[in-house]
């Protein structure tokens, strides 16, 4: 019964997907440039080895893909690796574009259902108050039909829209926050930091705004979701045509 169940489907095949990418590019293929060591001299099953091919795994599945982390290197540094090994890259590629398919968009309605059932009993409330101070007048019959449609509608475009702002709000505060704690010499204005975060929760990932490095303990969870978001959004788009 579990296994019917698409949130719980979801989080089992996010969690499988997780544990198995540092396990294959730090414990089996040892790939030091998903699996780096840290500046101590580490070897690629290091705490920050795995945090790397975590990250790597995050920016592959949700097809934003910055580019600062690849079998390639990152940045001005580019290595050729072997054949055998850019073979791999593209099979884990296929797999993550099959778990962003199976696993998170299978749980996306679910993970959302409480948030629309409260957006439409605030909406609905809203309306009522409309009605009674007499700005929204009664209508006839099929003008209430068409009312409905109209309302639905817009309270797609409304569930779509506070989710974008929210995620990008989030997005905005936590890097000015990574970055106020960092100790790293980056400067991020206000501005930069909505267009990267419009960026990521689009997937889009142009990898131009670089964050601090400890900020990818954040972008684990929050390109999983921005992930959902973009799927959610299409769906809803697809039914406000319909």
């Amino acid at each position: 019964p579990w296994m019917r169940n698409a949130g719980v489907f979801s989080i089992l095949v996010t969690f499988a997907y997780y544990l198995l990418t540092p396990i294959l590019w730090c414990s089996i293929l040892r790939d030091e440039a998903i699996c780096p060591g840290n500046e101590d001299g580490d070897s690629p099953n290091s705490v920050h080895g795995w945090l790397t091919s975590l990250y790597f795994a995050s920016t592959t599945s949700s097809t934003v893909g910055y580019g600062d982390v690849s079998i390639f290197g990152g940045g001005d540094e580019l290595t050729e690796p072997e054949g055998w090994r850019i073979f791999i890259a593209i099979l884990f590629m296929i797999l993550s574009l099959i778990v962003s398919i199976v696993g998170f968009q299978a749980g996306l309605d679910s993970n959302f259902e409480l948030f629309r059932r409260k957006l439409d009993l605030f909406a609905s409330r809203v309306v009522e108050i409309l009605k009674d101070g007499g700005v929204i007048k009664e209508r006839s019959r099929g003008d209430d039909v068409f009312s409905k449609i109209w309302y639905a509608k817009i309270m797609l475009l409304s569930e779509i829209f506070i989710i974008f702002t929210i995620l990008n709000l989030l997005g905005v505060f936590s890097l000015q926050f990574s970055i106020w704690l960092s100790e790293e010499d980056i400067q991020i204005s206000w501005m930069k930091s909505l267009y990267w975060a419009v960026q990521t929760t689009t997937t889009i990932g142009y990898g131009d705004v670089t964050p601090p490095e400890g900020f990818r303990w954040f972008l684990l969870f929050y390109l999983a979701i921005s992930t959902y978001a973009v799927g959610s959004a299409f769906g809803k788009l697809r039914d406000f045509s319909a």
